[in-house]
């Protein structure tokens, strides 16, 4: 029996190599400084390492579970509508650039996870992409999308 963590746990591995073989065709830094191909390196390699130590764990294990996963269900819904926020997210994203993209994003998401708090609202969708923009082409040096229209 297949279990779902190992299908989950492989999924991942193939996508961290898919990461790694992305993040190494990504420019290499200069004057001494770490490139943008870094930090996705080093995480799509200890991602991999992880999965297949899950893997690896689970097959040893001798517990089974006859959990029966449904995709579709009325619990994965919210699973489902944040995939959706997302997918849009990436797909608006060249289209208006990082900061407005992600405003909307944020509030949509926090909205949809039931924050009322107006404060959390206005704040928190505002603050976060301005400082996630100032440490990416400040600190280091990564051009965010810009966008079409800004």
């Amino acid at each position: 029996m297949i279990k779902v963590a190992n299908v989950i746990s492989l999924f991942f591995a193939l996508l961290c190599l898919f990461v790694f073989f992305v993040s190494r065709s990504f420019p290499s830094g200069f004057n001494g400084n770490l490139g943008p191909g870094f930090f996705p390196l080093v995480l799509s390699i200890i991602g991999f390492f992880l999965s297949i130590l899950q893997i690896v764990v689970s097959f040893k294990s001798e517990e089974t579970s006859v959990d029966e996963v449904k995709l579709i269900s009325r619990e994965n819904s919210r699973v489902w509508f944040s995939l959706l926020f997302t997918a849009l997210y990436f797909g608006f994203l060249h289209v208006v650039g990082f900061l407005i993209a992600s405003v909307f994003y944020l509030l949509a998401m926090l909205f949809f996870l039931g924050n009322r708090n107006k404060k959390v609202l206005i704040l928190v969708p505002i603050l976060v992409p301005i400082f996630l923009y100032f440490v990416f082409t400040t600190l280091l040096l990564v051009q965010l999308p810009s966008g079409l229209i800004f």
